[in-house]
C-alpha cells in the first residue's frame, strides 16, 4: 500500500516513480522496513507550522465622512517555525481613495526585502495593499520590558468614500508553512462613517513658564489645542516659530499614542495629531534655552491647522511675548549642567542634557561627562549642540555606562544641548547624570553636576 501511494519503494520500478515525486514542501530520504527489509526511500516533507497573528486597530470607532481615518496593523509569528514567503493583504472598501502607507519592522525580520504595492482593479473594486516578506521569525517576548520582536507594523491613512459601515479586511499567510490557527490571521475592522460634512472649530493658546525668562535657563512653551466641534478634527498640526536668540532643548511632552509626528528645524517646531475629538484639548510642551545674545523680549508665533475644514480661523493663531532678564555673567568660569524631563517609549529612555556657560570666561575643551546608572545599556548621543548650526562638540570617549565628551568652545552666555539615550535592560530606577568641568576654578561648582531619574516598568506585550 505504501509503495502504491508513492511513499516508499522496494523495487527498481518504484524507484523510478520516486524520481518524479512531486511534493509541495519538498522531499526527504528516510529508512522504512518492508517485509523485514530496510529500504532508504524518498518521502514528502511535512510542512513547517507557523501561527501568524494579525491585528488591525482603527484610530476611531466612528468618523465623519470627509475626514481621515488611521489604521495600525501588526503581524507576528507565534511559531513554532519561521514563516517563509509571508504575504499580507489589506483590502479597503470600494470608493476609498489611495490609502497612504508606512511600515516599521522590529528587529528579527528582513526589513530590507519588504515589498509593498497597492492597486485597484477599477472604480467599483476594493483597493488592496499587498506586502511580501521573505521570512518572519517566531516572536519572542522580553522578560524585563514585555516588548515583542520581531513584529511587522503597517500604518495606513484613508479617506472613506461615503457614509455607512466601513470594513477593512486584513489577512496574512506564509506560502511555505502551514498555519495551525488560520482564524487569527484574518481580521476585519469595522468603523461607522457618519454623514458629513466634517467641520471642526480649533482654537490655540500658548503659555510660557516661567513668565520671565533668564539666560541659559529652560523656558517651556506649552501649546493648548481645543476642538470646539461639531465633528472630530483629523490631521491636526501645530507649528511654533522658534524665538530669536533661543536654542531648542527638549521634545514636546506628548502622549506617544496620540502623536502623529514631530519635526524640528532651525526655525520651527511642528507637532501633529492623528485626531482630536469634539470637546477634547491636547497639549504639546517644548523646552527652549535663551542665550546671551537673546533680545530683551522673546517673541513666539504659533498656528494650528487641520485636514478638517475649520469654520472659524480667528482663534487659530497666537502671538506670545516673554520678557528676558538682562544677562549678568559671573566673573571667570561658571559652568552649569542641565538635565530635562525624560522620555520613555518602547524600551528606549531619552534624557535632554546640556551645559551652559554663565561666566565671563569662554573655556575651551571643557568636558561634559554623561552617564547612566540602572537598567540600561551603553548610552548614545542623539544630538548635541545648537540645532541651527554645527555642534561645538568634540570626540566622545565611550564607557560601558558613560560618555566623556569634549566641548570645544562655549562662549559666555552660550549653551550646548543634546540627548543621552539607551535601551532599557530591565526594571527599576534609571538615573542619568551630567557633570561639567573646565580648566580654572568654577565660580559655582555646586551646579556643575545634575541628575534625573525615571522608574522603568515592564510594559505590556505589544500585540
Amino acid at each position: 500500500m505504501l509503495a502504491t501511494a508513492g511513499l516508499l519503494s522496494s523495487s527498481a520500478g518504484a524507484s523510478t516513480s520516486q524520481a518524479n515525486l512531486s511534493c509541495k514542501y519538498g522531499v526527504k530520504a528516510v529508512w522504512k522496513v518492508v517485509n523485514g527489509h530496510r529500504h532508504r526511500v524518498r518521502v514528502c516533507k511535512k510542512p513547517a507550522k507557523a501561527d501568524i497573528v494579525v491585528t488591525n486597530k482603527a484610530s476611531m470607532a466612528q468618523v465623519t465622512n470627509g475626514n481621515r481615518l488611521s489604521y495600525e496593523l501588526t503581524v507576528v509569528n507565534r511559531g513554532p517555525s519561521t514563516a517563509r514567503n509571508v504575504t499580507v493583504l489589506v483590502s479597503f472598501p470600494t470608493g476609498t481613495d489611495f490609502p497612504s502607507f508606512s511600515f516599521d519592522l522590529l528587529q528579527g525580520a528582513d526589513d530590507k526585502s519588504l515589498n509593498c504595492a497597492g492597486s485597484s482593479i477599477g472604480e467599483n473594486s476594493p483597493f488592496v495593499w499587498k506586502c511580501e516578506l521573505p521570512w518572519l521569525d517566531p516572536v519572542q517576548t522580553d522578560a524585563q520590558t514585555g516588548e515583542q520582536f520581531p513584529q511587522l507594523d503597517l500604518k495606513f491613512v484613508v479617506e472613506p468614500g461615503a457614509a455607512g459601515p466601513y470594513a477593512v479586511e486584513a489577512h496574512s499567510a506564509a506560502a511555505r508553512t502551514v498555519d495551525p490557527h488560520p482564524k487569527n490571521s484574518h481580521v476585519t475592522s469595522h468603523v461607522m462613517v457618519l454623514p458629513g460634512p466634517a467641520s471642526a472649530d480649533l482654537s490655540l493658546a500658548v503659555d510660557a513658564l516661567p513668565s520671565t525668562a533668564t539666560v541659559t535657563d529652560d523656558l517651556t512653551l506649552t501649546a493648548h489645542i481645543t476642538n470646539h466641534g461639531p465633528t472630530e478634527a483629523t490631521g491636526v498640526q501645530t507649528t511654533l516659530l522658534l524665538p530669536l536668540g533661543t536654542q531648542f532643548v527638549g521634545y514636546p511632552d506628548v502622549d506617544p499614542d496620540q502623536l502623529c509626528s514631530f519635526a524640528a528645524n532651525a526655525s520651527t517646531i511642528a507637532v501633529c495629531w492623528r485626531d482630536i475629538l469634539p470637546g477634547q484639548t491636547v497639549d504639546a510642551a517644548i523646552t527652549l534655552a535663551p542665550i546671551g545674545t537673546s533680545p530683551p523680549m522673546i517673541e513666539t508665533d504659533a498656528v494650528v491647522s487641520a485636514f478638517t475644514p475649520d469654520p472659524n480661523l480667528a482663534d487659530n493663531r497666537v502671538h506670545v511675548d516673554t520678557p528676558l532678564q538682562p544677562f549678568d555673567a559671573s566673573p571667570g568660569v561658571d559652568l552649569v549642567a542641565h538635565i530635562g524631563h525624560p522620555i520613555s517609549y518602547e524600551g528606549t529612555v531619552l534624557f535632554p542634557v546640556g551645559v551652559a556657560n554663565r561666566g565671563t570666561d569662554a573655556p575651551t575643551n571643557a568636558h561634559a561627562l554623561l552617564s547612566f546608572t540602572g537598567p540600561v545599556g551603553q548610552p548614545s548621543l542623539a544630538f548635541i549642540g545648537d540645532i541651527s548650526g554645527p555642534a561645538p562638540i568634540g570626540p566622545c570617549l565611550h564607557g560601558d555606562t558613560s560618555l566623556d565628551c569634549i566641548v570645544r568652545e562655549l562662549p559666555s552666555g552660550a549653551r550646548v544641548n543634546g540627548f543621552i539615550y539607551g535601551q532599557t535592560s530591565g526594571t527599576g530606577t534609571l538615573t542619568a547624570t551630567v557633570h561639567a568641568t573646565a580648566q580654572g576654578t568654577d565660580a559655582h561648582p555646586a551646579d556643575n553636576t545634575v541628575s534625573g531619574s525615571i522608574d522603568v516598568k515592564a510594559s505590556p506585550a505589544r500585540r
